[in-house]
């Protein structure tokens, strides 16, 4: 077998066992790590920064993110499009969370 063929071979292997990343927001991992804790998978937060190979403080800025009214959390949960997902990173996010508000006007309200 030629040198082209089996090189040809490796790349197809390494395609079809390549994962595909699905974008979701960061929302879907607080909600997962606070699964965790209440099902005891898990004691703290610490732990959980130590098997994601994070700090504990990125692990707080993420699980704060819960504290989002619930409206918002439904629309981030509902989001699939990346460019979306990124329009609403958390910057923004805490941003708009902390009074200013700019993100409000791209997602939908209830009716009043």
């Amino acid at each position: 077998m030629g040198y082209e063929v089996r090189k040809q071979q490796e790349v197809s292997a390494r395609e079809k066992t390549r994962i595909k990343r699905s974008w979701k927001h960061v929302i879907h991992k607080a909600i997962q790590w606070r699964k965790m804790l209440d099902d005891v998978a898990v004691r703290s937060l610490s732990e959980i920064a130590g098997k994601e190979g994070l700090t504990r403080a990125r692990v707080t800025e993420i699980m704060n993110l819960l504290k989002l009214p619930v409206e918002m959390r439904e629309f981030l949960l509902e989001l699939e499009d990346a460019k979306e997902i990124r329009k609403c990173s958390e910057r923004r996010l805490r941003t708009s969370h902390s009074g200013k508000y700019p993100l409000l006007e791209s997602y939908p309200r209830s009716n009043e």
